[in-house]
Formats: structure tokens, sequence, C-alpha cells
């Protein structure tokens, strides 16, 4: 036994064999060296003043007792026990298979080598394992827990607590708001497995954190519970309950909580191509910089876009929606049907230039909506005679103007702050908007069922009604300003409405260019051409019931599709041709789609070259007299055929 002495601040070598020191008064250093050696930071009569001491075991199953200054204790190899004391200590296992308890004060542990047990105590501790499956407790207040590499226990205790999670580790928050940074480097086997518990002490919250951002290749989240589910990236998987918030990083990730029912997900997927699917309950959802794809599912969401191309579906409930203003870069907004009211911040909207050209940065995306009558959304469902939307002035609470409310016709709202009643007033705006007018809303069937015309590109399957599944060859728009039509009447549009043609025929109004033919099919028509089945210009039948000139349509986008020959397609269930490339009809494309289009098929430039035709085309003439036998007769321009 060696005791130093009071009040000298000692350098004591204990040698080889089993010592047993008492530092004594001062700042004492103490190297036990060889031996399974004891050694106190104070006097032997248990008398300690304060002092700052170093104890180091050396080699051997050593004993430390730091006492109550800011000690160093460092226990060498072997399996060694030390105890830090009162005081803000550091302590250094070294290799083997250590027990160290930190006790009070704001303590730096490491483990070293060797499956260690540590125990933070009370005080803001920091632990580190190390190598080896180490178990550390932090114990009372904010403390930062790192297992190192293999098959860790690590658990938070109260307090705010930091805890590092490596593969096959085994992470308990317990009480207060807790965070688990995810390193997918450590090494170690099988799934990690993260709780963060549900308790809190005073003055704290229950608001346990999944930091994934050192994960930068994507990683995937899938949700089983609000709090609860799998996270897999880097290379390592980890399952967690008791989470109320992920954070993930700079790669695309995917998360997936449509599986939860009752409660909402908090998410923050930071920068990335990232995709977001939330479920039933009031969902947080940040996406960060990127083009992201974010559903928020039923319930009252808030979901932040961030900056980059993003397309947001709020899905049902009251949601608020930020989409990222300033970015220069076009948002696309999914409304649909009952989805409840949103309210949008970041939308920029509709805008004309000097020279009258209306366009928008954002969009609106209500393919999938119908109106009262079951016929797609249009700007006519806003504007015109049959208009059952609405578009009123956003107030604050002051009365000033501070956006537009769009009401569609189901009650479906949108709250569109920043952009004036004054930019949504014209078919030109909210067609630029994305709200079609015409062409942009005709459902055309295709290999995957019924699509928006708008939508189809070079290439896509349609359904024709003589050779089956045809891929598009070229699609092309011309868009017809007021100004235009104002000055051409004969380029308005032809409204056929729902059941016009015959029963159920066509399913929703279609609206068409007044030369665009209609496939007719009656025994009037036998009689007449000597087949039951011919195409009619749209405009030589508004003399018959339900078929009009569309007045109250005070701008159009015509779109145009074409196959390998003139095909005869179904548009809202009505029979109607493709673009048929006869030198009238190329007259009606522009110069640039003209060359486009004799491009893909030459021939066409051969001055007597005359494409066939799907069906017998009817003259004005004899399309006029055939609209009046129809009338006449009562007799419907589609019937069916027998068999």
């Amino acid at each position: 036994m060696l005791p130093g002495m009071r009040g000298n601040d000692d350098f004591i070598r204990a040698g080889a064999g089993n010592d047993t020191v008492f530092a004594g008064d001062g700042a004492d250093v103490v190297w036990g060296r060889e031996g399974n050696d004891t050694i106190y930071g104070y006097r032997q009569d248990g008398v300690d003043d304060g002092a700052n001491d170093t104890l180091d075991g050396g080699a051997g199953d050593d004993r430390l007792f730091g006492g109550a200054g800011n000690d160093s204790l460092i226990g060498g190899t072997g399996n060694d026990v030390l105890f830090g004391g009162s005081g803000n200590d550091v302590l250094d296992g070294g290799d083997g298979d250590d027990r160290i308890e930190a006790a009070a004060g704001n303590d730096t542990v490491l483990g070293g080598a060797g499956s260690d047990t540590i125990y933070g105590g009370t005080g803001s501790d920091t632990l580190r394992g190390d190598d080896g499956s180490d178990t550390l407790f932090g114990g009372s207040e904010a403390d930062s827990l790192d297992g190192g590499n293999e098959n860790d226990r690590l658990e938070g205790g109260d307090g705010a607590d930091n805890i590092v999670v490596g593969r096959g580790d085994t992470a308990l928050g317990q009480n207060d708001a807790d965070v688990f940074r995810l390193d997918p480097v450590q090494t170690g086997t099988g799934a990690a497995t993260i709780t963060g518990g549900e308790g809190v002490t005073a003055g704290g919250t229950d608001v346990d954190r999944i930091d994934a951002t050192a994960i930068t290749s994507g990683v995937t989240v899938n949700y089983t519970g609000s709090e609860a589910g799998t996270l897999s990236g880097g290379g390592a998987s980890y399952g967690f309950s008791e989470i109320e918030r992920v954070t993930t990083g700079a790669g695309n990730d995917s998360i997936n909580a449509a599986a939860v029912t009752t409660g909402g997900i908090n998410v923050d997927t930071g920068a990335g191509d990232d995709t977001v699917v939330g479920g039933a309950g009031n969902d947080t959802i940040v996406a960060g910089t990127g083009a992201d794809s974010i559903r928020g599912g039923a319930g009252a969401d808030t979901i932040q876009a961030g900056a980059g191309a993003d397309r947001v579906d709020a899905g049902a409930g009251n949601d608020a929606i930020d989409l990222g203003a300033g970015d220069s870069a076009t948002d696309t907004l999914v409304i649909r049907n009952n989805g409840g009211t949103d309210t949008v911040t970041g939308f920029a909207g509709p805008v004309t230039s000097p020279t009258g050209v209306v366009t928008s940065e954002d969009k609106l995306d209500v393919s999938g909506m119908v109106d009262r009558d079951g016929n797609p959304v249009d700007v006519a469902d806003f504007l015109g005679a049959r208009a059952t939307g609405t578009i009123t002035p956003l107030r604050d609470a002051g009365g000033t103007v501070i956006g537009s409310v769009l009401t569609f016709p189901d009650g479906t709202a949108v709250q569109l702050r920043g952009v004036l009643p004054s930019q949504l007033d014209s078919w030109q705006e909210l067609n630029a908007l994305g709200i079609p007018c015409f062409a942009a809303g005709t459902m055309i069937e295709t290999a995957d069922g019924p699509r928006a015309v708008e939508t189809l590109a070079e290439g896509d399957l349609v359904r024709t009604l003589d050779h089956g599944l045809q891929p598009v060859r070229w699609v092309g728009a011309r868009r017809l300003s007021a100004a235009e039509l104002a000055a051409a009447e004969k380029l308005r549009p032809i409204r056929i409405q729902a059941g016009a043609l015959g029963p159920g025929t066509p399913r929703a109004d279609l609206l068409v260019s007044p030369q665009h033919r209609v496939l007719v099919r009656s025994r009037i028509a036998q009689r007449m051409f000597g087949t039951d089945e011919v195409l009619v210009a749209a405009r030589q039948l508004c003399q018959l019931a339900g078929i009009n000139i569309a007045e109250d349509v005070a701008a159009v986008e015509y779109v145009h599709i074409l196959f390998d020959r003139h095909e005869v397609v179904i548009s809202n269930g009505a029979a109607t041709e493709s673009l048929y490339t006869g030198p009238e009809a190329l007259k009606s494309v522009g110069p640039a789609a003209r060359a486009e289009i004799l491009a893909l098929f030459p021939e066409l430039a051969t001055r007597d070259y005359t494409p066939p035709a799907g069906r017998t085309l009817a003259s004005g003439r004899m399309a006029r007299k055939l609209a009046v036998r129809h009338a006449q007769n009562g007799r419907p321009l589609v019937e069916a055929r027998a068999g």
C-alpha cells in the first residue's frame, strides 16, 4: 500500500505487483504499471480535497476511483473497473472488458477495445464504447452515446440524448426527446433496433427523432404505424418504434406511410428527388430541395415541398402546402374531388407578357376531377353559362385581398395565397394554370385505359376501332386565343353534349374543332352512302339537338394525334377520327407541324397522293342532308348494331 502525501502534488509509480495506492491531497499522478492495482484519488482516511488527479492502472485488472475533482482515469490493458466520482472526469477503459461508472459531472468516457459496460450517471456525459459489444447507460440529463463497432446496447435514460446507432445495435431512448443518428459505416451484424421511449421528465418533451442524414445514397422508410416501421439504406437496416420524426439526407429517398391508419407521420427528406406517401392521419412532410413527389393521403397535412420541380397531391383533408416561393421550377399541385380546403403558399400563378402570351410557372393537375354532371373539370366550370365553380378573393383578417379561392363544382377548394383573382379571370389564365379547355380534358381510350389527350406522346398505344392498339406517331397542338377566335368565328369549337349522338354517346360533353369528324352509324347512312358508317364533320351536325357552337369558350387548344393510317378512336366514349393527312387537313396545322408530319410521311408531299380514309368521308352537302334526315326521323346518329 502506497499512501500519497498531504498537500503535495505527488507522482507515484507503483511498480509490478498488485498494489493499493491512495494518492492523497493535491493534483496527483499515479501509475499502477503491472499487476491488479487499486488506486484511489484521495487520502487513505477518505478525505478528498477535490484536486484533479490522473490515475493510470497500466497492465492488469485494475480498480480506479477518481474522487471529487476533474480526474483522468486510464484503465490500460485488462478488465478494469473505473469510478469517476464527482467532477467532470475523463475515463478511458483501454483494452479489455471494462466496467466504467462516470458518476456525477459532465464526463467523457471511452470504453476502448473489449466488451465494456459504461454508466454515465448524473450530468451530460459523452460515452463511447469503441470496439467490442458494449453496453452504455446514459443516466440522467442529455447524454451522447456511441457504441462504436460490433453489436452494442445503448440506453439513453433521462434527458434529450444523442445516440449513434450502427448495424446490429439495440438503442433505447427511454425518456424525453432523443436523437438517433444512424452510422452505416460502423461494423456489426443484423438489423439494428431503435425504440424511442414515451416517457417525459419535468420540462422535457417526447419528440424522438431518427437522423439518417449520414446515408447519402438514399434511404427507404416503410411505416407500419405512425411511429413505427423499418428503414434501410447504406447497406444497413433498422427497425424502429416510438419514433415521432424521421430525417433523411441528400439521396433520393422513398417514404411510404400508406399503411398508417391512425396518427400522423413527421418526416424531413432533405435534398434529393424524394418520394413520400403519407398516411390517413395529420402528416407533417418537409421535402427539401429536389424534384419531389408527395402524396399526403387523408388528414389535415402540412407539406413543405421546398425548391425544385415538385409534384404534390395533398389528398383529402384541409391541408397546408408550401411549394417554395422563388425557386423558378415548375411545381404541380394535384387536386382531387372531395379534397377539402387546401391553403397553398409559394404558388407562382399565371402572368401575361407584354405581347399577350399567358404562362404559369406552377400548375394545377385536375385531370382526375369531374364536375356535378360527371364530366371532366374544365374552364367552363368556372367561366361561362354552365359554371358551377367559383373564383373569389382570399382576404386576411383586415380585409386585404391576399390571394384567390378556387372552389370546384364538388366543393373542393384551393386557397392560392399570392395569386390574385385578376390573374384567374380569363380562359387563357385558367388554361395556363392547368384547368383544361377543350382537348386537354378529352379522354382517349388507350392500352392503359382512358387518358387525357394532352398526356399522349409518341409511342403510346391507343385503342382504335379497326386495328386494335396502335402507336401514336405524332402529337401536335394549336392554341387559338380569344382574339384569334373573335377574328375567325369559323374556328370556334363544336360542343357535342353527353348523349347527343345516341344513348350514352358521348359519355361526357365533347369539344372538337369544326372540321373534326365523328362517326355516324345508322340505317339512314346506309341508304344514303351504301355503308352504315360514315365520318361527318362536327360543324355539319349543329342543327341537331345537343350539338352547337361553343360560344362560351373564349380560347381553345386543339390537340391532334396521328397514326400510320387514318384511324377511328374513342373520345369521351364517342368514335371520332384521328388526324387525317389529306391536303386540306394539312392546311389546318402550322408550318412547323406540317414539316414534322411530312418528315414522318414524305409520300404526303406528292401532289397526286391522297391517303386512304378510315371510313367514307361525307361531303358538306351530303353531311347536312344526313343531319336533316336524322332530325326529321328522330333517329340517333349512332345506332347499335344488330347482334
